[in-house]
Formats: structure tokens, C-alpha cells, sequence
């Protein structure tokens, strides 16, 4: 499912709906569910990666990728 959730987010336009969309429930996901630690590390990729995509407009790299900064990965609210 993460890879499918990747391709997408690659796929998308930078600047769309979906693209907030998907960010959105990254963001959710990764807040309120119970999700184990290397999960947690791929989302905080993924929402580090579709931040980048509408920062950058569309030009990412891992460089780009790891230039948003760690703030905007929510902090969670159920104890591990």
C-alpha cells in the first residue's frame, strides 16, 4: 500500500486538490493511528516527499525532499 501511496503522490500535479488531499491524510494517519516504527519512518518520508512536490513545484529530489523541514510531520498523539 505505501508503494502504491508513493507512486501516487509522484504522479500528481503539484499544485492540486489531490495532492492536499493526500498530504492530509498522511498527516492524519500518521497523528491518530497506531502504526508501528518503521511505518512511522516511511511516513514521515511520504509526507516529507509530497511537501517537497508542492514546495518545489513539482522539482524534487531526495535534496529537496530533505530541505522541508521536520516541523511539518504532526506530532503524535497516542503513546507507542
Amino acid at each position: 500500500m505505501i508503494d502504491a501511496v508513493n507512486s501516487y503522490i509522484e504522479i500528481l500535479p503539484y499544485n492540486s486538490f489531490y495532492l492536499g488531499d493526500v498530504l492530509g491524510t498522511l498527516r492524519q494517519v500518521y497523528k491518530y493511528n497506531f502504526i508501528d516504527s518503521e511505518d512511522l519512518k516511511t511516513m514521515r518520508h511520504l509526507i516529507k516527499k509530497a511537501s517537497a512536490i508542492h514546495e518545489f513545484k513539482g522539482k524534487y529530489d531526495q535534496v529537496s525532499v530533505n530541505r522541508i523541514q521536520s516541523k511539518i510531520i504532526p506530532e503524535r498523539s497516542i503513546e507507542e
